[in-house]
């Protein structure tokens, strides 16, 4: 058996890994259709008109923006806002300064 440099032995990891993970991805896309489809059954049942109504209102897999719907005002509490602004402001500061 051939000795490998430590390079190609990372490469060699690495590809297994990505690999691994693109196994996982496909059986993922395989699988999680079927649960979606089951669950929406079972709602179904549960909860007749209201959850048909929210199909037409909603999409199984992807987001479709145009049907975001924007409420006129938010209610904030202004504690809660300020502690989460303040964290979000810090965890760009680094990026801010960087430029």
């Amino acid at each position: 058996m051939a000795s490998h440099s430590l390079a190609e032995k990372w490469c060699i990891h690495l590809s297994r890994i990505f690999a691994l993970i693109f196994l996982i991805l496909i059986l993922f896309l395989l699988y999680y259709p079927m649960v979606i489809k089951d669950e929406g059954k079972r709602l179904l049942h549960l909860n007749g008109k209201k959850f048909t109504a929210y199909c037409k209102k909603t999409p199984a897999f992807t987001p479709k923006l145009s049907l975001l719907e924007e409420p006129e005002t938010y209610a904030v509490n202004p504690k809660i806002f300020k502690r989460n602004i303040f964290g979000a402001l810090w965890q760009g500061l680094p990026y801010y300064c960087a430029s």
